[in-house]
């Protein structure tokens, strides 16, 4: 995905920088001003696109737009990396699915740790889709060391567990219901140990078919 996304990125790149910007009427590998500010109207890029002068290429809207974003981009992450260090997290409906799950498979007499390392296998595979997007939601942290930090209990290695501490992992992007995998993790192991969440004696239904 990433991959294809740079690609396109590259191609348009290179368009852009035979497209002129005019006010008016554009013809051949020209773009009305009034297009641009359109496809951007609300946003605050207008006035990035009104700054461009006529008859500049679009490849020079496009720069200015970078430079627009950059400096939010920078705070975005800043700001992600604090909530990360600070061991803040905002409680999502996803979040409390994932607490309902432990609580329910312990009920009907699963093992709920299951549950929660069963997990490993659904972000395995959106790992080997797509490496890039995986660590920009877990704090660039990779499958592999995800994994390495679940099993040692989420505490650095050669920590005891009687000292409680744990390493936070981040919960992800700001704006997705859904955390980083290796912070749902986390957050279901604490969720079956703050109630003690244990499979029921509940009998097992039969296996065999009548």
């Amino acid at each position: 995905m990433q991959v294809d996304y740079l690609a396109y990125e590259k191609e348009l790149l290179a368009c852009s920088s035979s497209m002129k910007v005019f006010d008016g009427a554009a013809s051949q590998n020209e773009i009305e001003r009034s297009v641009l500010k359109a496809l951007v109207d609300g946003s605050g890029f207008s006035r990035v696109v009104s700054g461009v002068p006529a008859g500049n290429d679009l490849h020079a809207a496009l720069r200015g737009l970078d430079s627009f974003l950059k400096p939010f981009d920078e705070g975005l992450e800043k700001a992600q990396r604090l909530i990360s260090e600070s061991s803040l997290s905002q409680y999502t409906a996803e979040q409390e699915a994932d607490d309902f799950s432990v609580e329910f498979v312990a009920k009907i007499g699963l093992d709920p740790s299951i549950v929660a390392l069963d997990k490993f296998s659904h972000y395995k595979v959106r790992w080997d889709e797509d490496p890039y997007a995986f660590k920009i939601s877990n704090g660039n942290m990779s499958y592999d060391q995800c994994l390495e930090m679940a099993t040692h209990g989420w505490r650095r290695k050669g920590a005891a567990k009687s000292d409680g501490l744990r390493v936070a992992p981040s919960m992800g992007l700001l704006h997705d219901t859904h955390h980083g995998a290796c912070f749902r993790h986390l957050n279901m192991v604490q969720e079956i140990e703050a109630h003690g969440w244990e499979k029921s004696s509940i009998a097992q239904p039969s296996r065999r078919c009548s």
